[in-house]
């Protein structure tokens, strides 16, 4: 089986990462000004519910997949037999999940509210855990992945302008948030079924990777609660307007996060391939540099955020949501910690098989944010919500830090570490000229951006930063060739 490049695979991925970050971030602009905290908060409660269904139907399949799939993708017919075995496997899972999810938006009275709304996140269920996005990671076909996502992506922000017009319009932006979901799910398992030999091998395995997802899946779970359960104890606790508040102080903050680690999600296939081959030096070395992926855009994304926390509410949430500033200011220190443990957990432990250790970091995690969220939500609701989400994380980076020490360099990142936080100091005076001198929000986002970005590569080049060095030179010496006409 043919690959592509990684560096190929990595530009590529993050093509399709930025339009899939963009696109939400066009979303939920508008339909936060069309439906107001009240609308938004009914959408992301009633989603927050769905995703535990979700997650119980993928089973932990997208990640326990690359793994399996890692040992055998060259043989056709080792490949061919344990894709039939995983489909299967997701096929029972899904259909479980979403009977007991229906079954439960019918019966439990503190739903009723929420009913329409739920059976319609029924879907979701349905198609995230049929999406099949394992397959294509396996195979690392992120050509196909991104071409496909930016067309569902255009055809989802359509129907938003079409049909979500008033504050009325709540089920026709539930419809647009899982709609790419469904499309995905449909075409994935269409080309899937042209490109590898399905059934036909005898006795089949179901049991063994129901196990193995099932110990991913735990994890999941672990990393799930601490997640949306300050979303679901707002909603619980205090009522829709301080779930809507709380949504837009973490959507850009969670998206962000999401952008970054999705983007390194391409160097998952490559590190399970080397850690079943044994090759730990390469493990090591791309484990470096999708650390320091991380850490160069994650650590100013930080600063940026914090200092601009107004205009970012005011620009994609409106004046209406101007009160989730502060939850805002304190989720931005999170950034860092949130994109750190996506990368160990999924990148780094799950390929060596480290589940139980994952596991235990995610339930102490779990736990601190639910005892936080408890004492905190009734005095503090969204601002508390979001502090205990912030210590939360950062005991989990701590815990992993720590049992990852023995797979990850950390000595080579020390260095880089205060480059990117030196860098970034630049950011604080760059944001705060920029909102004296502009009164736009949009105006202070856009030209703070432009400069920091500037500032932020010139600093890091003066300082040494040894890839952004290298960067630089195979930059120029790309343009020397063509230049050449070699």
């Amino acid at each position: 089986m043919k690959h592509r490049s990684l560096a190929h695979n990595f530009i590529v991925y993050c093509m399709r990462t930025l339009f899939t970050g963009l696109t939400p971030l066009l979303i939920f602009p508008y339909a936060s000004h069309i439906l107001g905290v009240a609308g938004i908060g009914q959408v992301s409660y009633a989603q927050s519910i769905a995703t535990y269904f979700e997650q119980l139907a993928v089973l932990g399949m997208n990640y326990y997949a690359v793994r399996e799939g890692a040992k055998c993708r060259e043989d056709s017919r080792k490949f061919g037999k344990l894709v039939t075995e995983l489909l299967l496997v997701n096929t029972i899972t899904t259909v479980i999940s979403a009977s007991i999810y229906i079954m439960a938006v019918c019966s439990v009275t503190q739903l009723q509210p929420y009913r329409v709304l739920l059976l319609l996140f029924s879907l979701e269920v349905i198609a995230k855990g049929l999406g099949l996005d394992w397959f294509y990671n396996i195979v690392e076909d992120y050509d196909y992945i991104t071409k496909r996502t930016i067309l569902f992506q255009i055809v989802d922000v359509a129907v938003l302008l079409l049909f979500v017009r008033t504050e009325r319009d709540v089920i026709a932006y539930a419809i647009v948030l899982f709609l790419p979901f469904l499309l995905t799910s449909l075409t994935n398992l269409r080309n899937m079924s042209n490109r590898v030999a399905l059934f036909g091998y005898g006795k089949y395995s179901l049991w063994k990777h129901f196990v193995g997802s099932a110990r991913v899946f735990a994890v999941v779970v672990s990393t799930l609660v601490y997640t949306l359960m300050d979303t679901t104890m707002l909603g619980y606790m205090l009522g829709d307007y301080p779930v809507g508040l709380y949504t837009a102080a973490s959507k850009l903050a969670k998206m962000c996060v999401q952008l970054i680690t999705a983007m390194c999600a391409v160097f998952l296939p490559r590190l399970a391939v080397y850690r079943a081959s044994g090759e730990t030096e390469k493990f090591r070395d791309i484990s470096t540099a999708a650390f320091n992926v991380i850490l160069g855009l994650a650590i100013p994304a930080t600063v940026g955020m914090y200092m601009l926390s107004k205009p970012f509410i005011l620009i994609f949430s409106g004046s209406n949501f101007i009160e989730a500033v502060p939850a805002m200011k304190i989720l931005s220190f999170d950034f860092i910690f949130a994109a750190m443990n996506g990368f160990l957990a999924w990148q780094v432990m799950i390929p060596y098989n480290q589940e139980k250790s994952l596991l235990s970091a995610t339930i102490l995690g779990a736990l601190l944010d639910f005892v936080l969220n408890f004492l905190w939500i009734p005095h503090y609701a969204e601002q508390g919500a979001a502090w205990a989400t912030l210590l939360a994380e950062a005991v989990i980076f701590v815990l992993l830090v720590f049992k990852s020490r023995h797979y990850v360099p950390y000595e080579r990142l020390t260095k880089v570490v205060w480059q990117y936080v030196i860098a970034s100091l630049p950011i604080v005076g760059i944001c705060w000229w920029v909102k004296k001198v502009f009164n736009s929000a949009f105006a202070q986002v856009g030209v703070a951006a432009v400069i920091s970005v500037a500032v932020y590569v010139v600093f890091l080049y003066l300082i040494k930063n040894e890839f952004i060095r290298e960067y630089a030179k195979l930059l120029l010496e790309k343009v020397i060739k063509r230049q050449r006409g070699v």
